[in-house]
Parts: structure tokens; C-alpha cells; sequence
């Protein structure tokens, strides 16, 4: 759990490096017996937003084409998906609900909205903390700077 409160400025250090903690980790050495294994990481919270979206996205079209899993598992089967290139689901139902391939070799976008709150302190640089609206959560104003300074993520995050 993060506290706000350490996420002030150090008057000692007012920018500060902060460490890079996106990772993902496929725990491949722990299968289980079910033949399964855990994968663990932390995101950019757009590629997170990204990643939930399609994950959702995918297991929808798999419900579409008949599975009978649970959500979860079907999240799961979108993911193994999406690591085989199949970066885009492209069932779609015609009249009957019965899945019918519509691809169009594009994949499609499926944008995500972020709501960042930034005050002018933290513009100013006297207090480096925004906040993100979507996960009500402290996010660092370098982080939305970098966000917003690639031209592709302007009205599309």
C-alpha cells in the first residue's frame, strides 16, 4: 500500500530518481499439477489499463465462440492467446450468436482514458504528486509528463 505522505517532497532531494518497478515475472520453474503457472508484474498503469482492457476484450470472444469457463479462465486462455500473436480477437457474432472470423488483419484500438489530476504546485515542481482519477491513486508527475509527451497518447490513453 502506498501512503501520499511519502510520496512529498524531501526538501533534502526535491527530484528524486525514483526506481524503475515495472517488471513481469513468468514463474516457470513452479508448474503446477494442474499444469499451470503463476506470472506476476507491475505495469505502467496505461499499459495496465491496455492489458486489462484486451484481457477482458478476449475473454468475451471467447465466451462468444462457446467456452464455458469461468471469467477467469478465460482471461487466462486470452493471454496465452495474445503471447501467441494473436494480439487481436476477431470473432464476431452474426445474427444467430454463432462466432463467425471478421479479421481484417488491423488491430483495433481500443483506446483508454486516463484522468490525471495535476495541481500548479506540482507543475511548479514543489510538490511532484498527481493523481490518477481511473485507480484514486497517487501517480508521479514525471510519469504523466512522460505519458504526455509521446504526440501518440494525446487523446488516446
Amino acid at each position: 500500500m502506498r501512503f501520499e505522505g511519502v510520496e512529498r517532497v524531501d526538501p533534502e532531494d526535491p527530484h528524486p530518481v525514483l526506481p524503475d518497478t515495472r517488471r513481469v515475472q513468468v514463474w516457470t520453474d513452479q508448474v503446477t499439477f494442474a499444469g499451470t503457472v503463476a506470472i506476476s508484474g507491475e505495469l505502467d498503469l496505461a499499459d495496465a489499463l491496455h492489458l486489462d482492457q484486451a484481457l477482458a476484450a478476449g475473454a468475451e470472444q471467447l465466451r462468444l465462440a462457446g467456452s464455458a469457463e469461468s471469467l477467469a479462465a478465460r482471461r487466462a486462455t486470452a493471454l496465452g492467446e495474445m503471447s501467441r500473436a494473436q494480439l487481436a480477437f476477431t470473432l464476431h457474432p452474426d445474427e444467430e450468436g454463432t462466432p463467425v472470423d471478421g479479421s481484417t488483419g488491423q488491430r483495433p484500438v481500443r483506446p483508454v482514458t486516463l484522468y490525471l489530476h495535476v495541481s500548479e504546485d506540482a507543475l511548479s515542481g514543489a510538490n511532484p504528486v498527481g493523481r490518477c482519477q481511473n485507480t484514486r491513486s497517487p501517480v508521479d508527475v514525471e510519469a504523466i509528463r512522460a505519458w504526455m509527451a509521446v504526440p501518440e497518447n494525446i487523446g488516446a490513453l
